[in-house]
């Protein structure tokens, strides 16, 4: 992990074979073939560093029964916004994950292999792309507003919902789209963490909060990221 972040530290763009991360990492090829059967499971857990203080302590808390936070719609932006400028920030890395996992053989992906059962995807989270930010995605959206429309990972909790103009079944299904667009997106004239948030909640709230005007979210959103910016200066 350490030896993938190294190489694609700073780089907006340019992508590394695992040869070139073993030799950054400091261990033999050899070595870093038989623990990582793909490049994509290397690049996956680098990535998951990076976003383990976004994402961590929503575990602990939802173990803890600590974590209630005063407003769903507002939680549910920082946790996109602050997850997309982690991402956008660390694009070259961000962009080889998504490559390397559409390039794994068909035999080896794990969501080809297990179809779309709701309790398949349940079991191997971890292994998808974008898996690790479903599973906070999901105890964010186990509060209300959202709450009632289903349990925790259950059949009903996304089923029939469409996001961006694609159908999304599950919090996985956010997340993958979440990380597309992000790849795809060359930035431009707006912000785009700010651009991809806004989306995909928009996509969330439309669909599974219909008692909060979808207007109000640009103003909630540029509350949100000044927040989460300043933060961000003042951890370094």
């Amino acid at each position: 992990m350490n030896g993938a972040l190294e190489v694609y530290e700073g780089l907006d763009q340019g992508d590394f074979t695992r040869d070139e991360i073993a030799e950054a990492a400091g261990v033999g090829t050899a070595t870093l073939h038989k623990n990582f059967g793909t490049k994509y499971e290397v690049l996956k857990l680098a990535h998951e560093r990076l976003l383990q203080p976004i994402i961590e302590p929503i575990f602990e808390g939802y173990k803890a029964n600590t974590y209630h936070p005063k407003d769903g719609v507002d939680e549910l932006l920082r946790f996109l916004y602050r997850v997309t400028k982690v991402c956008r920030g660390n694009r070259a890395l961000t962009n080889a994950l998504i490559r390397a996992y559409y390039e794994t053989p068909p035999d080896q992906r794990r969501d080809l292999i297990i179809g779309v059962g709701y309790k398949q995807l349940e079991d191997h989270l971890d292994t998808l792309l974008g898996g690790y930010i479903a599973r906070g995605l999901c105890i964010v959206l186990d509060r209300a507003p959202f709450m009632a429309t289903g349990p925790l990972y259950g059949e009903t909790f996304f089923e029939g919902g469409w996001i961006s103009g694609i159908r999304g079944e599950t919090t996985w299904e956010i997340t993958r789209i979440l990380l597309e667009r992000l790849y795809h997106l060359t930035g431009g004239e707006e912000d785009v963490p700010v651009k991809v948030t806004r989306e995909i909640a928009n996509g969330i709230v439309d669909r599974y909060a219909r008692d909060v005007p979808v207007v109000e979210l640009g103003d909630r959103l540029d509350r949100i990221k000044a927040k989460v910016d300043a933060q961000d200066r003042t951890n370094g």
